[in-house]
């Protein structure tokens, strides 16, 4: 959302996992575990950068406060001194990873394009609701959304994923899709769009892009792999990139392939940007994109 000074994604939304079933008494015990949980992530992923950002880049980033409501809604702010992403966009990228995990690891072949679909469409719904006063409906967890509609995701189950013997490939899923997150917000800052915040679409599409450019380039640097950020990735793509406010997109994610439209993007701009070093790092993770898509 781009609405005054603040830079970032503003999505209203209301879940209700299978894990976690959602009721009045226990939202806030929900938010407080992702709260808690997404803060260490994200502490622990700044830290992990920090040597290898430049001078000017350091000093950005400490003087950016980073923290973590303990709100339903899916919130990834970035505005003057401040980095805001809510619990409840770390629990919606958690239920997104399940999904991924599913189709790569189980075999469940289309559930993380579908789900990510599913997530994308009630998203854009859910704040057109909101912004007409009415309330949002509700967001099904990856196995509930497999239950309750069928399709590729009909016969997930968690227990298939906690049984299975790279469960742990999960949480790196979870993790690095945060720390992209956070990365992505933080290139607000570096490249000055919290001060100069897009008002056309076309620069606000640029303005997220140079984001991206920002966040691969610095995740290569400290290490990261870029495609365990997948389920971030994606849900990125499936919203189109811009403002929703601006720009309704339903085109469908396409899984890696979508991946690979957004570092082709990406790289676009670290080529304009003259950082040759940043391209080769980035077609390191393009030849993997490639041979693990189907086209």
């Amino acid at each position: 959302m781009i609405n005054g000074r603040i830079v970032g994604l503003i999505f209203p939304i209301t879940m209700s996992f299978l894990a976690f079933p959602t009721t009045v008494r226990n939202e806030t015990a929900q938010m407080g575990y992702y709260q808690r949980n997404t803060e260490y992530v994200l502490q622990n992923a700044a830290k992990l950068v920090r040597p290898v950002l430049s001078a000017d880049e350091r000093r950005i980033q400490s003087s950016v406060r980073l923290w973590v409501p303990a709100v339903v809604a899916v919130v990834a702010q970035a505005y003057p001194g401040n980095i805001a992403i809510s619990a409840g966009f770390a629990s919606i990228l958690e239920q997104l990873a399940v999904s991924h995990f599913a189709d790569h690891e189980l075999g469940l072949d289309g559930c993380d394009e579908a789900y990510t679909l599913y997530v994308a469409q009630r998203i854009a719904d859910n704040t057109e609701r909101v912004a007409r006063g009415r309330k949002p409906q509700l967001i099904y967890g990856a196995e509930l959304y497999g239950r309750h509609f069928g399709g590729p995701c009909e016969n997930l189950r968690l227990q298939d994923i906690k049984e299975s013997d790279n469960s742990e490939y999960l949480a790196t899923l979870v993790e690095a899709s945060l720390m992209f997150l956070y990365l992505h917000e933080l290139g607000h800052h570096v490249n000055g769009h919290v001060d100069n915040p897009p008002i056309e679409l076309n620069y606000s599409r640029r303005a997220e892009a140079e984001a991206d450019a920002w966040a691969i380039d610095v995740a290569f640097r400290a290490g990261y792999q870029v495609l365990a950020a997948a389920p971030m990735l994606n849900l990125l793509a499936a919203l189109g990139g811009a403002s929703l406010e601006a720009e309704r997109k339903r085109t469908h994610p396409r899984g890696i392939r979508r991946v690979r439209e957004l570092l082709l993007e990406a790289r676009n701009v670290l080529i304009k940007q003259g950082n040759d070093k940043a391209v080769r790092r980035l077609d390191e993770n393009l030849t993997r994109a490639k041979t693990l898509s189907s086209d």
